[in-house]
């Protein structure tokens, strides 16, 4: 069964204020709704050549990630907004290529967010 985002916000909500009536006495602040689906930013990815480019197909393993929107950098001055992403980097011929990723997961309602990155290394093809 999937959730819609309402039904989490909601959920947000509930929880928010029964945090309200369940602080101990030494507690002096309710605790700030914002964190409770504070993006937590995961992906993986595999590789396979197509021709004279490695392409990578990288997969979002954010929790909840229909909750959010996305921001991927492929370390080349390339972009994409999509859950997932894939992206061609031009296999090199003589030495690695090594490329900075950064998935970025954005949760526009609380308007947080979080980073995490991946160097992936695109390795020269032996030519035999």
């Amino acid at each position: 069964m999937l959730f819609s985002k309402r039904f989490f916000q909601l959920l947000a909500v509930l929880l928010f204020v029964a945090a309200q009536f369940s602080c101990s006495k030494n507690e002096t602040e309710a605790p700030d709704i914002n964190n409770y689906f504070k993006p937590q930013a995961a992906f993986s990815y595999s590789m396979k050549q197509v021709g004279n480019v490695m392409r990578v197909d990288f997969v979002n393993t954010t929790l909840y990630k229909d909750l959010y929107v996305y921001k991927w950098e492929f370390g080349d001055n390339n972009t994409a907004t999509t859950m997932n992403a894939s992206h061609d980097y031009v296999i090199p011929l003589t030495k690695p290529e090594a490329y900075n990723v950064v998935l970025t997961a954005t949760d526009t309602i609380s308007n947080t967010f979080n980073r995490v990155s991946q160097v992936v290394t695109i390795n020269p093809v032996d030519p035999r």
